[in-house]
């Protein structure tokens, strides 16, 4: 049977611990526990052990990152499923993260692009819900959105001591494609720089002639646009000369048509006869005959009495023929 000591020292350490785990790891998860043990052993360790002892448990523990660090692959291979450590819990939680990995596009670390050393890893479900790296660049740092790029890398890494290669997607802008293409545009400069010039010109004399064909677009257009205008006002014109036309011979007609309407008010057919004869007795001549047939010709509603009333020459008319003049105009037989 223990002693009372013994017992006591059990009770007490049961307490302690008990009270311990109130105070410190009471909330924490698993992890966190974990971490925080691994730290107060690192801290405290050398106080219950003598240095070199201390010294060699902390460098013989293996953190989780440790353990991932050294069997996580870029790229998992049925020969990495293979070997000795192949079912260690090392090899295991690597394969469980590279399962949560998505490789669609990839992030890129381009701190050291002047080295031509460029870093690559694939997204994880938090970036890939916040579109790091397909909606926004992809490049570590850059959150850019505006002209994106989709850029297919050769990736040439070393991995377990191996050369490997992988074909990479990248989404950049155009300032991280830049540093991606750093290292291939500096030396195509050193290696070829005529060429370089070359090719600056052409993409110079392919805008100066785009400028010049959209110039003469914007001339043409113009020009178009006045021949439009003057053929306008030329329809315009001939459409006003139409109008003040009709309305002159309207007009002219209106005023013949009222002058025999007052000619008819005065007297009638016979009262005219006897102004004609008064006129011929008096000796108006020629000139006044002529103006009167003139009148009665522009005036004359029928074009039959019109042209026998335009005869030049003979001022001798017969008092017949005027009545016979008189009738077909007017439409009124001659007094008797």
């Amino acid at each position: 049977m223990a002693g009372f000591g013994a017992v006591r020292a059990d009770v007490y350490d049961r307490v302690s611990r008990s009270q311990y785990y109130r105070d410190n790891l009471a909330g924490l998860t698993a992890h966190e526990r974990h971490h925080k043990l691994l730290a107060e052993l690192q801290r405290d360790g050398s106080s219950q052990q003598p240095g070199d002892a201390a010294a060699a448990a902390l460098a013989s523990t293996v953190s989780d990152e440790d353990a991932l660090k050294a069997h996580h692959r870029f790229l998992r291979r049925p020969e990495d499923e293979e070997g000795e450590q192949a079912g260690s819990w090392g090899a295991r939680l690597a394969r469980r993260y590279y399962a949560r990995l998505f490789k669609e596009f990839a992030i890129a670390d381009l701190s050291r692009y002047k080295e031509q050393k460029i870093g690559m890893r694939w997204r994880t479900q938090q970036e890939v819900v916040s579109g790091k790296g397909q909606f926004s660049c992809g490049a570590r740092g850059c959150s850019e959105t505006a002209g994106l790029c989709s850029f297919e890398v050769n990736f040439a890494y070393v991995e377990a001591g191996q050369q490997k290669q992988a074909l990479v997607q990248l989404r950049l802008c155009p300032g991280c494609g830049a540093k991606l293409n750093y290292g291939r545009e500096k030396a195509y400069r050193r290696a070829e720089p005529s060429a370089f010039e070359q090719r600056e010109q052409q993409q110079q004399q392919e805008r100066q002639q785009l400028e010049q064909r959209q110039q003469q677009q914007r001339e043409q257009q113009t020009r178009q646009q006045g021949r439009e205008a003057d053929a306008a006002a030329a329809d315009e014109g001939r459409q006003q000369q139409h109008k003040r036309k009709h309305r002159d011979r309207d007009r002219d007609r209106e005023r013949g048509e009222q002058r025999f309407d007052e000619d008819g008010q005065l007297g009638g057919s016979s009262s005219s006869r006897k102004r004609r004869r008064q006129r011929s007795a008096d000796g108006e001549g020629s000139e006044g005959d002529d103006s009167d047939r003139q009148r009665r010709r522009h005036s004359a509603p029928d074009g039959a009495a019109a042209a026998a009333a335009a005869v030049a020459g003979d001022a001798g008319f017969g008092e017949a023929d005027i009545d016979r003049w008189l009738d077909d105009m007017f439409g009124v037989p001659a007094a008797q």
